[in-house]
Order: C-alpha cells, then structure tokens, then sequence
C-alpha cells in the first residue's frame, strides 16, 4: 500500500529532525546481501519492541544527535525490490511481519526508510531458522537504542500486553450455510421407524400370527427341516420366518442392543444434520492454541451424535471393513452441565482475515420428529492462550415444524 503524504512528511521529518528511539533507526546505508542478516535482527527488534506505534528504519541519513540530521542519502538504481526484502523477512520470522518499503526525496537526495506498521502486534516475533549468527527460536528486542535477546519478563509482558490489545469484538462466527447474521433453520422430520423398532415388529407378528393358527409345534418342526439350509446362510444367520418360537423371544429380547448401529445410523446417519461454525479473526494478529465450545440447552427435542455414524455393513465380508480412519469428530459431554450439551475441539491458531471451519468435522443432530416450533440459543465460545478472557457468541437455531412447512408449500402451490 502506497503511502500518503502525511506519512511521507513525517518520515521526512524524522529524518532530518528526530533522535533515534524505539521506533526509529537510521542507517548510512542500504541492507545489500552481505548485510541482510543486521536487516532480519533489527527488523526483528523493532517488532519487538514495547510500543503501539509505527516503527521505521531509515537508510542514508547520519543521526547527529540533539540536532540536525545529515543526510547522506542512497543510490535508489542499486537497492534491491521491496519483493527481495519481504521475501527475506518471510523466510526468516515468525510470525510474519507486514513490511513496506519506500525511496522519498529528502533535501534533494534520496532516502529508504523500511517501515513496520502499528498493526503488526503478533509478538512475540522470533527467528524461523538460524541465519548468520542468529539461531533458530531467539527473540530480540529493541529498547530505546539498544537491542538484546528478550528476557523472560519481556516474553510474559508481550503475551499480557497482546491479551489486553486484542479486540474481541472483530472475532465473528455463524453458522455454515447461512449469512453471517442469520439463524440455522432445521425443520423436524417426519416420523420415520428404528431398524430395532420394524425388526421387533415383524418378531411379534410371526410370533402372533403362529399362535392365532396354533402351528407352534409344527413351526418347531418346520425349523428343524430347515438346520440344513442354515449352512447356506453366512455364518448361521437364520431369517426370522425360519426361527423358533424360543429363538425369536431371544431375538425379541436382545433386538435393541442387535440393532443399535442400525438405529444409530437411522436417527444419525439418515435424518440427522451436519452443523458447522464458520469463524473469522478480523484482528491483527493470530488467535493461539484455540479451544472451541458450542453450549447448547438440552429441550428434549433433539439429540447430538457423541460419535460420526457409520452405516453398519450387514454382507459376509464385514469382518473385512472394520477397519476405518480416525475421527476428527468433535468431543461430546452431556454431563458436565445440566441439562446442557458441550460440543468442543481443538483447532490450534487461527489466522487474522481468513474464514476457519471452527470445527475438524461438523458435529451432527438430529430433532424428534413433529418437535414443536421453536428457538435454540446456543453458546459459541473461543478460549485462545492469548485471550485475557474467553469470547462468547449466541447463535440461533429455529426449529421448524414438518407439517408448517408442508403446508406453505401447498399453499404457494395452490397461490394463483
């Protein structure tokens, strides 16, 4: 970004004026490439450094200290492209530091002055690799002229300075799928049938249906002309029409635990939603070791999955599909707040200016069928270690009713 003239003029200024200081070097010449490691420290330092302010390094002037500066000035056709010094800083500090870069006249000979913007504020900023003399994961700083390796009182004043600094309401979050300042809608779903529950259904009736026509001991018969063909099923799976009466009351016992991926599957896999939370950090600088937390008030119309569903694998060859990739499935507590449900991952830092799935995978729920019309407030929080207190976001979701829904939609259909 082109500078202004305001800013210019100050430069300008400072230039011919100023003493150095923390946010002020001067230079008598030009970084060339067997100098660029003094630009990494003293850029380094600079960001480093104890002040809200602007910073700026300014090359072919001689500080005369308590008056006016000389100005030596530079020979611009011999300095390297902006793109050569940014390049440098990327590849040797973290976390990136937006540096600009300028040639301004001064007194009639030309000046460069490197400038490190008050929005960069990530610090702690420290090497990414060693680089002539400098090692990898050191932290310089400067304080008034004079730089030195960051003590450890310095690295915690950084972490509590950026806490107090960072601005929490440019951190925004909503729900995926709609505008930013949009409620979820989720329509309940019709009433739909548990694998467990038809299961037990077809149990009852042949059972009933035996005894109505009093063929049990026949059906018992029936059943023992038919222990040769269940070698034809895989592995002594037998159909419930070919089963004693004694095998299907076992089978009518156990039908909730024999069937419970399946139904899993069917409120989950089928009829449930993926949800997800878009979050942007429209701060300057990182949001670090993030932890995520959705709350929401348990009202007895909806469930969340504690686990991504599967849909279970029902042919011979199952014993060979066991196998399956671990799950970045967000964490699901039920109990650690009454009548609550805690949805939470971790997802490291995030970036300023970016949009980030708050969670690795979408957590996923599913309403009763025919729930009531309403809404849900939930909690969306953000715990980050370089967050003097946690952020908290309401987010809504409304609860639609199936039948409402139908309904409109017959009465747009039958609108002229």
């Amino acid at each position: 970004m082109p500078l202004d003239e305001s800013d210019k003029l100050r430069i300008i200024d400072n230039a011919i004026n100023n003493d150095e200081s923390t946010t002020l070097d001067f230079k008598r010449e030009l970084y060339h490439s067997d100098k660029h490691h003094k630009l990494i420290k003293d850029v380094l330092s600079m960001a480093n450094s104890f002040s809200n302010d602007d910073k700026f390094i300014i090359c072919g002037v001689q500080e005369n200290r308590g008056g006016k500066n000389n100005i030596l000035g530079i020979n611009p056709t011999n300095a390297p492209d902006i793109a050569t010094y940014q390049q440098l800083i990327f590849n040797n500090i973290e976390p990136s530091i937006d540096l600009l870069f300028e040639i301004l006249e001064c007194e009639g000979r030309d000046i460069a002055v490197f400038i490190i913007k008050s929005k960069n504020q990530d610090k702690p900023y420290c090497m990414k690799k060693d680089h002539t003399g400098l090692k990898k994961g050191e932290i310089w700083i400067r304080k008034g002229t004079q730089q030195n390796l960051a003590t450890r009182e310095d690295i915690e004043r950084m972490y509590s300075e950026k806490k107090r600094a960072f601005d929490t309401s440019k951190i925004t979050a909503w729900f995926k799928g709609t505008n930013r300042d949009e409620k979820l809608i989720l329509i309940a779903p019709k009433p739909y049938k548990l694998p467990s529950q038809i299961a037990e259904e077809k149990i009852k009736s042949i059972l009933e249906k035996r005894e109505r026509k009093r063929l049990e001991t026949e059906a018992d018969k029936r059943a023992q002309q038919y222990n040769l063909q269940r070698l034809t099923h895989p592995f002594g799976y037998v159909p419930y029409e070919q089963q004693t009466d004694l095998e299907l009351r076992e089978n009518l016992e156990n039908v909730r635990r024999t069937y419970s991926e399946d139904d899993y599957w069917e409120v989950f896999g089928v009829h449930g939603v993926q949800i997800q939370v878009i979050l942007k950090n429209n701060e300057n600088q990182y949001l670090e070791d993030v932890l995520i937390e959705m709350e929401i008030p348990m009202d007895g119309t909806f469930l969340v999955a504690d686990k991504k569903p599967e849909e279970p694998e029902h042919d011979r060859f199952r014993f060979l599909k066991n196998f399956s990739f671990p799950s970045s499935y967000p964490n699901v507590e039920t109990e650690r707040i009454k009548d609550k449900v805690v949805i939470s991952n971790s997802i490291g830092n995030i970036r300023h200016g970016i949009e980030n799935e708050a969670f690795k995978e979408p957590f996923i729920i599913s309403l009763f069928p025919f729930a009531e019309p309403h809404k849900i407030e939930c909690a969306f929080r953000i715990h980050a270690k370089n967050l003097e207190k946690s952020i908290e976001i309401p987010l809504f979701i409304e609860v639609q009713s199936s039948i409402e829904v139908d309904n409109k939609e017959k009465n747009n259909e039958d609108s002229p």
